[in-house]
């Protein structure tokens, strides 16, 4: 029997967190539906390293295939369930903080872009959650939107880092004295003045934190943060030699937040601990 494969469309999954900035360390789920249809020779699903593919080998016009479809199934449009294969993607996606629940997707609130379609969020809460994300791309809008002729539609998601606030507790030790620690920035990144706090363990540490500004998670350090240490209690006027260089700063982590409260909302911060 020959086959003749003709893409239906693509789609491509951006994360802003990951340095290639694809979308990763995620699983794809047919709908029950879904499924069903791909249990016939007409469809075949191709998984690419953005995301994936549908192909029909349908020798009827996809206009009447696929109302033959919905006169005979019900079905409406494909759908597909997007699975976190690692937890820690919902630390670094911008979830809402208070709501469990999921994005969805759906090829009727679209962005036209340049030789694509942005497929427009909505969050949609639930009681519990595996899922990240829920897709549909309705039969519709594949006969409807431009480009089924060349080579299949093409849609993408855009998933974003989640933002935190940043907080660096120096912990000089015994043999570092700092008299006015600040962190010095390579971008428009601005901390708070070092405060003196005592850690639940005892230890005296110096407090710097982004405060209402938060800083968006990547998988790579984005902006380069340095301690620096000032014998001028403003470090603002500090002069050069009276100061001193003392690291730079790691950037923080995404397996550990809490709540905190800034500007009346509940956002999460990042702590640093910083021994030197």
């Amino acid at each position: 029997m020959t086959t003749n494969f003709t893409k239906l469309f693509s789609i491509s999954l951006y994360h802003n967190y990951f340095s290639n900035g694809f979308c990763r360390n995620v699983n794809y789920r047919m709908g029950e539906t879904t499924g069903v249809l791909m249990q016939s020779n007409e469809f075949k699903l191709v998984y690419t390293n953005e995301g994936f593919e549908l192909f029909s080998n349908t020798q009827t016009p996809i206009h009447e295939y696929l109302e033959y479809l919905s006169q005979t199934t019900g079905a409406r449009f494909f759908e597909f369930d997007v699975i976190p294969s690692d937890a820690n993607f919902f630390n670094i996606t911008d979830f809402p903080i208070e709501y469990m629940g999921h994005y969805q997707f759906d090829s009727s609130s679209i962005v036209p872009q340049d030789r694509s379609n942005l497929l427009e969020s909505s969050f949609i809460e639930t009681s519990e959650e595996s899922r990240a994300a829920n897709i549909k791309i309705r039969f519709k809008d594949i006969l409807d939107l431009p480009g089924l002729e060349s080579d299949g539609l093409k849609f993408h998601i855009k998933f974003k880092a989640r933002a935190s606030q940043w907080k660096y507790y120096i912990i000089p030790g015994s043999r570092i004295r700092l008299n006015n620690p600040h962190i010095k920035t390579d971008s428009s990144i601005t901390f708070e003045p070092a405060q003196k706090v005592q850690l639940t363990n005892g230890e005296n540490a110096f407090l710097i934190s982004s405060g209402d500004l938060l800083i968006a998670l990547s998988e790579l350090p984005v902006n380069r943060f340095t301690l620096v240490d000032t014998l001028n209690s403003d470090a603002t006027v500090a002069s050069e030699g009276r100061s001193r260089q003392i690291t730079i700063l790691p950037a923080a982590g995404t397996d550990v937040f809490e709540k905190v409260s800034t500007n009346d909302h509940i956002q999460l911060a990042s702590s640093v601990y910083v021994y030197l």
